[in-house]
């Protein structure tokens, strides 16, 4: 009797096995369904200068496998090819099924127009139409941040900002400086969006035991005070007046204790929005950002 030989048939099948991998594309995890992310080789990033700086707010979960695996990553990678051009923040909740928690930054004083579930998702430029919903390669985010995040060098080029953190015994002392550089007049509705986090994120560490960036800890709001989860008395952001070309500074004094190692885990992320923020609005109204690690 002939013998049929089995090895091609097993070649065969390999090989569209591996073929489902090039399927693979960007995806989130939603209360309704708890996809697993398949693990996928690295690759080269593909994002290019953008000319600006460009500010993003990513929505993040401890449980969510996609966040973890490349939403994260591909974030931090971005900061780490673009440490000048890029700044983000993260609002890192429990569960992918309930994003606009107080943890994540949903406290009183703040308009939180996001998602209130799912995750990995993210918002540029603090506009609900500049938005990546999803992601499944470390790639996931080269496209918006090259395009320039719904923001613009001729609007970033006209305003200077500087953030800084140092300690003082059981407190952080933050600054944030802003100067309008440019050669017309600047709006009279800035606000000063400005937020102390976690450069690693020690307080939330992914299922896995991962650890992401730039998670929320605290807003810094008017006259000093701040608001976190579960202290602080802030109630709304600063309002920035420009005029003149002269620069504006605002402190704050927080406790040490709002970020899980201290001062050399401590990181500020500032922004000069026209409106109270966030609106989310459709057009460009983020002036420019800053972090203190630039």
């Amino acid at each position: 009797m002939a013998r049929r030989s089995v090895a091609p048939m097993i070649l065969i099948a390999l090989m569209l096995m591996m073929g489902w991998g090039t399927l693979i594309d960007a995806v989130k995890e939603t209360e309704s369904e708890n996809m697993i992310a398949l693990e996928t080789e690295d690759v080269v990033f593909s994002a290019s200068d953008p000319g600006h700086v460009v500010f993003s707010q990513y929505i993040t979960s401890d449980n969510c496998g996609y966040c973890y695996q490349y939403g994260s990553p591909a974030h931090n990678k971005l900061k780490t090819d673009y440490p000048d051009r890029y700044v983000y923040i993260s609002y890192q909740s429990q569960s992918y099924g309930d994003t606009d928690t107080t943890r994540a930054g949903n406290t009183a004083n703040y308009n939180w127009p996001w998602t209130a579930s799912g995750a990995p998702d993210s918002y540029w430029g603090d506009r609900l139409d500049k938005r990546a919903s999803g992601c499944g390669s470390n790639t996931c985010y080269d496209s918006m941040f090259s395009s320039g995040g719904g923001m613009s060098a001729a609007t970033t080029s006209q305003y200077s900002m500087g953030a800084g953190v140092s300690a003082s015994g059981s407190n952080l002392i933050i600054t944030v400086t802003s100067q309008y550089v440019g050669s017309t007049t600047p709006p009279t509705n800035i606000y000063l969006y400005a937020a102390l986090t976690e450069e690693t994120c020690n307080s939330y560490p992914y299922s896995n035991g991962y650890k992401g960036h730039n998670c929320w800890k605290s807003w810094l709001t008017s006259g000093g005070t701040y608001k976190s989860q579960s202290s602080g008395s802030g109630s709304s952001f600063e309002s920035v007046s420009l005029g003149g070309g002269n620069q504006v500074s605002f402190s704050w004094t927080v406790p040490a204790s709002l970020v899980s190692g201290g001062v050399n885990n401590a990181m500020v992320v500032a922004a000069l929005m026209t409106g109270s923020p966030s609106t989310g609005a459709s057009n460009e109204h983020t002036l420019s950002a800053i972090d203190s690690s630039m």
